[in-house]
């Protein structure tokens, strides 16, 4: 039997095939023997069904449970909800000024820095890294073109032993 033939079985006995589709359906049944052996088969799978699941009425509507259940979570949340704390003036002055003295210490060592022309952190092009120790050495390398600036320290007595000098 061809797929088309069950899924319209299907519409017929759920009533969904109306008019010309439904008469033209009903001589098909009546000629197809596998057809009516088909519609016997869901007719006692659809009978089972609703005995294993049967309808169970309200005495009142939905919305009357519905909105008990609304009631009682609207009464659980009130009686789990604490109260909110009241913020005297010495935690409020603490919580707005310290972040604002933070930024403002920002702003007075961006100010400064920029006062003074000096930029942390980045160094001029010719500027030339000097060693603080006497036994260590330094070669800074330079890339203009990828902005970048190495500085290679190095132990002066190990570099003289194996007869490597960088200076």
């Amino acid at each position: 039997m061809n797929q088309d033939l069950g899924i319209k079985l299907q519409a017929y006995l759920d009533g969904e095939l109306s008019g010309q589709d439904r008469v033209q359906f009903e001589a098909e049944l009546a000629r197809n023997s596998e057809l009516q052996a088909l519609r016997r088969e869901l007719e006692m799978v659809s009978g089972m069904l609703r005995e294993a699941d049967p309808v169970r009425t309200v005495p009142a509507s939905g919305d009357f449970y519905f909105s008990q259940i609304r009631r009682r979570i609207e009464q659980a949340e009130g009686e789990t909800r604490e109260p909110r704390p009241s913020i005297n003036l010495a935690d409020w002055l603490r919580r707005a000024l310290l972040p604002l003295g933070g930024v403002a210490v920002a702003l007075l060592m961006f100010m400064t820095t920029v006062r003074t022309g000096i930029t942390p952190g980045f160094t001029s092009a010719h500027e030339e890294t000097e060693a603080l120790l006497e036994e260590t050495g330094a070669m800074t390398f330079r890339s203009d073109s990828q902005s970048v600036t190495v500085v290679w320290l190095y132990d002066k007595e190990l570099a003289s032993a194996s007869a490597f000098e960088f200076e």
